[in-house]
């Protein structure tokens, strides 16, 4: 071992040998601490070699960590975007708890036979039949308080106790359309959710409705369909599908679903659940995404 460098000017022998990088000693207000030699040619400190070898173990069992917290996601999707991870999380959590399957949909994630699955459905008002270019439309609507509380409600209460709960969670003024088209066994049909003024609605229904002729349905469908078509064009599309709405803290969020399906005949084939998206109803402007899962990403980086 090569001697320690000394020389005498009246200090500390310690505070002298500091001095020199070479003796393998630093000195700091504390005190004087040990440090290795290729720790000081290198500039770098013991503390700073502990923080770097505490991260890599951190690193090394982040997958690991992360595999585990996948499992707890809805349909084995992943989140890809959260505009607030704390809401999210709760979010998800309630999603979670809702049917894969959606209205009509004739496949649908764990439905092992064929046939017309109903999955949600959160309406409080059906609309009509066979009417305003569509098959069946259905709302979601505030109840508003009326002076003569004998009034019988404007439309067929279908889920009065759960969907009126949901529709108190909506903004001001704001009324939901669940819409199906049948086109038939061998064209691809349509189901979407809109969102519409609730003022302008009610006063398109109070418009009266030609009858329908009862052997021809499908004509009679377009019964005031320019009236309802612009309707929707002062509204907004939320989904291309019958979306479930769930509430938090008041407010309602709408949980639309992607699918990696086909149309059979005249109704939709769910094969897997590919991505679900999480959008915050708004007012006045448009939805807010607010939470995303997608498609669990593979070995090879592949969605």
């Amino acid at each position: 071992m090569r001697p320690l460098k000394t020389r005498y000017t009246g200090r500390s022998p310690a505070r002298e040998w500091s001095r020199d990088p070479s003796n393998g000693f630093r000195s700091t207000p504390q005190g004087v601490f040990l440090q290795p030699r290729w720790a000081a040619k290198t500039g770098a400190s013991l503390n700073a070699w502990v923080i770097r070898f505490v991260v890599a173990v951190l690193m090394a069992l982040t997958p690991q960590l992360a595999l585990s917290a996948l499992d707890s996601w809805p349909y084995g999707l992943s989140p890809s975007y959260q505009r607030s991870p704390k809401l999210c999380e709760r979010l998800f959590e309630k999603a979670s708890t809702l049917s894969p399957c959606r209205l009509d949909d004739e496949i649908c994630l764990g439905k092992k036979i064929h046939g017309t699955a109903s999955g949600p459905l959160d309406t409080n008002e059906f609309i009509a039949s066979h009417a305003y270019g569509y098959s069946d439309i259905y709302a979601l609507v505030r109840r508003y308080p009326s002076d003569d509380s004998d009034e019988p409600p404007r439309y067929e209460d279908l889920y009065p106790s759960e969907a009126d709960e949901i529709a108190s969670a909506l903004p001001e003024g704001v009324a939901l359309l669940f819409l199906l088209q049948f086109g038939g066994a061998s064209y691809q049909g349509l189901r979407e959710t809109w969102k519409v003024d609730h003022a302008a609605l009610q006063a398109l229904l109070e418009l009266p409705l030609p009858p329908r002729d009862p052997k021809d349905i499908f004509t009679g469908r377009g019964r005031l369909a320019p009236e309802f078509s612009e309707l929707l064009k002062q509204g907004e599309r939320l989904s291309s599908e019958i979306s479930p709405i769930v509430t938090l803290d008041g407010r309602a969020y709408i949980v639309e679903r992607e699918c990696s399906g086909r149309w059979f005949y005249g109704y939709y084939a769910c094969n897997r659940i590919i991505k679900l998206t999480i959008k915050r109803i708004e007012g006045r402007r448009k939805y807010t995404p607010f939470c995303q899962l997608v498609k669990r990403p593979t070995k090879q980086g592949t969605r």
